[in-house]
């Protein structure tokens, strides 16, 4: 089963990205605009974390020297 939704996975992100034209921006922004068409028409709102910042290293950590 596992490997079947994987093949379907693939076969989805290979349509959607054919239909972007292999070009990143229009992939995430045709995402967007489906994504905001499923919260209006079942009147939900989908909510995405945030990468958190990484803490800038210290000077003098024992793998810088």
């Amino acid at each position: 089963m596992t490997n079947e939704l994987l093949r379907e996975k693939s076969r989805s992100q290979k349509s959607l990205d054919d239909e972007a034209n292999h070009d990143l921006n229009r992939y995430v922004e045709n995402n967007r605009t489906s994504m905001k068409a499923i919260e209006d028409q079942y009147a939900v709102r989908f909510i995405y974390g945030r990468p958190r910042s990484r803490p800038k290293a210290t000077q003098g950590t024992d793998h810088e020297r």
